[in-house]
């Protein structure tokens, strides 16, 4: 005997959900919230050796918005295996799994006007009615009325980009721009805008990134040629997606290098690269949960 089975479809004949099928949900959506500020790492001298934490000295400078990379996030209550959508800007740097078995998501390179969409495998503990709730034959939740069902808009690759400069390239994606936030340490930025829709609304997950590390031109807070480590990320906005590379908190950072003609970014590899999942939020509730 197979399962009862409820298919609902949207006006363009895709499908919305498949009761058949354990169906990921809305579990909660919001701003950003800050949540402390991570200290960067410095080298203390060549004479060292870079394994031993000993050789590495932290960045005494503290508090929001300092020198310090701010980081802000969100925690979901319930988690089974969360996965978060994003808008307005923001790397994810690590989730991490609570005792409580909470999840709270990390992130660099945003702030509170940003905002989150986080989907889970739908579940019981939403509280509200009228719902409609389908089960497996084993018991097994599938669909719950309560939870706005995730559904992907479109998938799209990072952008490729060409190699050139001093063992790297100066630009991650080809088509982007560098942005130099001016804090009293350096963060160095890389966006680049696809365009999509116009007038709607995106939000964007990445399933993996890439890493590296990135030395500037110019003179940045304290001093010039500071290099420090990257970490890649995707998010949505009105009309498309950006993918970034932006600061990893607590970052290795290495001061006075020698000044270069170029902002080369270097360890990112060409390939493979990830492929963002894409959301449209027009209808997803916010706040939610």
């Amino acid at each position: 005997m197979t399962d009862p089975k409820l298919i609902v479809k949207k006006v363009d004949g895709s499908i919305l959900f498949d009761t058949r099928k354990i169906t990921y949900g809305l579990v909660k959506s919001g701003n950003m919230a800050y949540i402390q500020s991570w200290s960067r790492r410095f080298y203390r001298g060549n004479n060292l050796d870079p394994a031993y934490g000993t050789s590495w000295s932290e960045s005494t400078i503290g508090g929001q918005g300092t020198g310090m990379d701010d980081v802000y996030g969100f925690t979901v209550m319930n988690a089974h295996s969360p996965i978060a959508f994003i808008t307005g800007g923001g790397c994810l740097n690590t989730i991490n799994r609570n005792p409580d078995g909470s999840c709270t998501f990390f992130y660099t390179a945003t702030n509170a006007s940003c905002k989150f969409f986080c989907f889970d495998l739908m579940s019981d503990f939403i509280s509200g009615r009228p719902y409609l709730k389908t089960y497996l034959s084993d018991g097994t939740l599938s669909f719950n009325s309560l939870q706005p069902p995730l559904n992907i808009s479109t998938a799209v690759q990072a952008p490729a980009y060409t190699t050139g400069g001093v063992g790297g390239t100066t630009a991650p994606y080809d088509g982007g721009y560098v942005s130099y936030v001016n804090t009293l340490f350096a963060s160095v930025r890389f966006y680049r805008s696809v365009p999509l829709a116009p007038n709607i609304e995106y939000a964007a997950h990445l399933p993996w990134t890439r890493g590296g590390t990135v030395q500037p031109t110019v003179n940045i807070g304290a001093s010039s040629g500071q290099q420090h480590g990257l970490i890649e990320g995707c998010f949505g906005v009105v009309g498309g997606i950006y993918f970034s590379f932006c600061e990893v908190g607590t970052t290795p950072q290495s001061i006075g290098l020698t000044t270069i003609a170029n902002t080369i970014f270097k360890g990112i590899v060409p390939s493979p690269r990830p492929t963002a999942l894409v959301i449209t939020t027009a209808g997803l509730p916010f706040p939610f949960n």
